[in-house]
């Protein structure tokens, strides 16, 4: 769908695409394919073009979420039901769009929060500036800071303490994992495995489906208890035991280290 409004503000300004383009530091092809509609931009590219442009770069994603948002509620439907009923063990999600993806984030906290559990939400900084924007239209300030953790992975190791003192003394603790192309480090798996915390532990991990082969979701799947997409939660097919793999935190570290390794390779070739 054609972004009327992103080409009439340009005009209003008396500014023509390359100029546009140009201070937005893109390609005039590429800004015309996001103007078109036939191309989304990142976060980054969307503050890029926002600073040039003189509007807020959430405008983007407000878009994007109201044209898709008649398919969110089918879509999250099944996995709300599931997230409500589990609150324990350990989740691989493999997730398509990114739309979707957000809206599942916030179905994990909700659901943790109505089951007393506190919220922990590893993940890039753009995507934790769109979950903390939908979080502040639907919980109170004192919730949100009494149960949810949002933190960066650029500066997980400043909010290591932090999560190691929740596991250690909070009943129950939701962890999402945003890496997207590589797993979550020793350091966090050690604890969210240690069998000395007191909080019982649900741990999700998030990769970028389109970015590991088949292979590799064969190997993923052996390592979580459940499997999720952006459409449903389910017992993942290939799970191995505890028993079969006791060394769990090393399991994990090691496939998945192996995973980012792939999705960056093949990223490289494309």
């Amino acid at each position: 769908m054609k972004r009327e409004w992103l080409s009439d503000i340009p005009q209003k300004k008396n500014m023509t695409q390359e100029q546009v383009a140009a201070q937005a530091f893109l390609n005039r092809s590429y800004y015309s394919l996001i103007e078109t509609g036939k191309r989304n931009p990142s976060f980054n590219i969307a503050i890029n073009i926002a600073k040039v442009l003189d509007f807020d770069p959430m405008r983007f994603f407000d878009e994007q979420v109201e044209f898709e948002s008649d398919f969110s509620d089918d879509v999250t439907a099944d996995i709300h039901t599931r997230l409500k009923e589990t609150n324990t063990g350990d989740i691989l999600y493999l997730y398509d769009k990114n739309i979707y993806y957000i809206e599942n984030v916030i179905t994990f906290i909700a659901t943790g929060m109505e089951r007393g559990s506190t919220c922990i939400i590893i993940d890039d900084t753009s995507n934790l500036t769109l979950i903390d924007r939908k979080l502040k239209e639907t919980i109170s300030t004192p919730k949100r800071e009494k149960m949810i953790l949002l933190l960066p992975i650029k500066k997980l190791s400043n909010g290591m303490s932090t999560i190691q003192k929740l596991l250690e003394t909070s009943p129950s603790v939701r962890l999402w994992w945003g890496g997207k192309r590589k797993g979550p480090p020793r350091d966090i798996t050690s604890r969210l495995y240690d069998k000395k915390n007191k909080a019982s532990v649900l741990f999700l991990c998030s990769y970028n489906a389109s970015a590991i082969s088949a292979a590799s979701y064969i190997q993923l799947m052996r390592i979580y208890r459940f499997l999720m997409t952006d459409h449903e939660l389910i017992e993942s097919p290939f799970y191995l035991s505890e028993d079969q793999h006791p060394e769990k935190p090393d399991y994990i570290e090691f496939r998945l280290d192996n995973v980012g390794q792939e999705s960056r390779k093949k990223e490289g070739e494309g």
